[in-house]
Formats: C-alpha cells, sequence, structure tokens
C-alpha cells in the first residue's frame, strides 16, 4: 500500500510531486502566498518555492515513518528524507498548516 494515501491530498501531491520529479505540480499544492520554513530559511510565494523545490528537493528520496491523521487545517508528517545525490538522509518533522484544500505553511524540521 502507498504511504501517502493517508495523507491530506495537498500534502500527498507535495509528495508524489517529489517523486515524480515535478516542481510544478508541487508548487499547485500551496496556495499562492504560502511560506515554507526549511529549518531556518523562510520561503515565500510559489515562484520562490517552485526555485526552492528544484534546486533542494525535486529527486529526493523520502521514507514517511508516521503519519497524523489529517484534518482540514493541517498535517504532521515524520519522515527520512535523502536528498538527490547525498549518500545518507537526515529523520525530519513536516508539519503542514492548511487553508481551503492546499499548503499554506510547511515547517520542515530536522527531528
Amino acid at each position: 500500500m502507498d504511504a501517502t494515501a493517508s495523507l491530506h491530498p495537498a500534502v500527498q501531491r507535495y509528495f508524489v510531486s517529489v517523486k515524480d520529479r515535478d516542481a510544478s505540480a508541487l508548487t499547485k499544492a500551496f496556495t499562492e502566498n504560502a511560506e515554507v520554513l526549511d529549518v531556518s530559511r523562510h520561503i515565500k510565494g510559489r515562484a520562490n518555492i517552485k526555485k526552492w523545490a528544484s534546486n533542494e528537493v525535486i529527486g529526493g528520496i523520502y521514507e514517511i515513518l508516521n503519519i497524523e491523521s489529517p484534518n482540514e487545517k493541517s498535517q504532521h508528517v515524520l519522515l527520512h528524507f535523502t536528498p538527490l545525490g547525498a549518500a545518507s538522509g537526515f529523520k525530519a518533522l513536516y508539519s503542514f498548516e492548511l487553508l481551503d484544500g492546499k499548503i499554506v505553511f510547511a515547517n520542515l524540521q530536522y527531528a
């Protein structure tokens, strides 16, 4: 069974887009003025999120370790992420805030 099947549709779109190497599809999971907090860096707006994703996320490999049941406002995902070209990865907790079925804020932190 696909681990992403129990994700909120917008969060599922994020992870499937990474796997499919599709930065354009990934950005469509976000609201126009969304923000990503990637450890300590703030990435604001779809255009900047697309650039960030293209450079740092697309092509990486996610192993989902635990999924909190989604609701209409948030979802938390514990995972292991290995960036493209890296020999090993890291454990992280991704917390997504949702608005009108899209990601409005993603807080990506080491776990």
